[in-house]
């Protein structure tokens, strides 16, 4: 762990942004954090195979505080997707409700019966096209709530599943990947002390190459 350790975008006496890498949870990553940064403790997560900036607080009043600005919608979050088809609209705002049935979050483009008495979580996402092509698009999508695969599910949704997502794309997939195209590339919050953080983490190298497969840039 000591590399992945390393990879800390911004420390603070009360806080870490670490770069979560791929194929590690979030709770897997907060454990191994601990054995350097013992109060440490995560304020949001990141799905697993999806890499990025991650805040981890170190201490339960700055837990508590990002806790509040993240449901308060205050925290800027943007991520990195690559996704199937090329996009027409160049931006555009998704907002369907997602639904749990099994291990996946349905979006409800409509009124559906069988969902009646579920619960339905109110979502919307943000997207903007950074680059297209025939075949694939690169976008930069902005959750402006935080529900658990709310990027793939919307994504799908729209008929633009994300490059190598299974649960949400099909089984036949146009690129060979290890993981799906998605990374946390920007934050933008204020700290306890009311200071304004901004960070941008680059895309690694994994999914450079992915992009370089589907003939785009970033």
């Amino acid at each position: 762990m000591a590399n992945k350790i390393q990879m800390i975008a911004y420390k603070d006496k009360d806080f870490l942004v670490v770069e979560k890498p791929p194929f590690l949870n979030t709770e897997e990553l907060i454990g191994q954090i601990k054995k350097e940064f013992s109060g440490a403790e995560s304020v949001h997560r990141l799905d697993t195979n999806t890499s990025g900036l991650l805040i981890v607080a170190l201490n339960p009043e700055t837990k508590k505080y990002f806790q509040e600005q993240f449901q308060k919608g205050l925290i800027e979050k943007k991520y990195l997707a690559l996704v199937k088809n090329h996009l027409i609209k160049k931006q555009g705002m998704i907002d369907y409700p997602l639904v749990k049935v099994g291990a996946k979050h349905i979006s409800l483009t409509s009124p559906r019966k069988q969902f009646e008495k579920q619960i339905q979580r109110q979502a919307l996402t943000y997207y903007k096209v950074l680059n297209n092509n025939d075949d694939f698009a690169l976008l930069e999508v902005s959750p402006k709530t935080g529900r658990t695969h709310q990027i793939r599910s919307h994504l799908s949704a729209i008929n633009h599943y994300i490059i190598g997502d299974y649960r949400y794309g099909p089984k036949k997939q146009p690129l060979e990947t290890e993981r799906y195209f998605l990374h946390a590339y920007f934050l933008r919050f204020k700290t306890l002390n009311s200071q304004e953080i901004k960070l941008e983490s680059k895309l690694p190298e994994d999914l450079l190459n992915i992009l370089k497969t589907a003939k785009l840039t970033f």
